[in-house]
């Protein structure tokens, strides 16, 4: 398991956001903030889970989605792919919301 990013809620506009249409969320890039923050910006109608809205997340890079869900007290989000490339998943273990980064090789 690697740490990748905290995911920290904002109804704040960031620079350098890029939209995620299909979960009408605005994010900034991690990578670009040195405690690696990843602000979201949710639309109106988002789907994600109230929940997520509201509360931060760790994202963590795993081998199997599958088998960290197994751990966890309850799934947010089933997995599902972005790309190509990378699925994820959100729940919750130990009263923490997790996103669970699977990238394909």
């Amino acid at each position: 398991m690697e740490f990748m990013h905290i995911g920290v809620p904002t109804k704040k506009v960031h620079p350098n956001e890029t939209y995620a249409e299909g979960m009408k969320v605005h994010l900034t890039n991690p990578d670009e903030h040195e405690m690696k923050f990843e602000y979201m910006r949710f639309e109106p109608g988002s789907w994600l889970p109230a929940i997520m809205q509201i509360n931060p997340h760790i994202a963590v890079k795993v081998d199997s989605i599958q088998a960290e869900l197994a751990k966890c007290e309850e799934t947010l989000v089933a997995p599902f792919e972005v790309n190509e490339n990378l699925s994820l998943a959100f729940a919750i273990r130990d009263g923490v919301i997790f996103e669970f980064m699977q990238m394909k090789s």
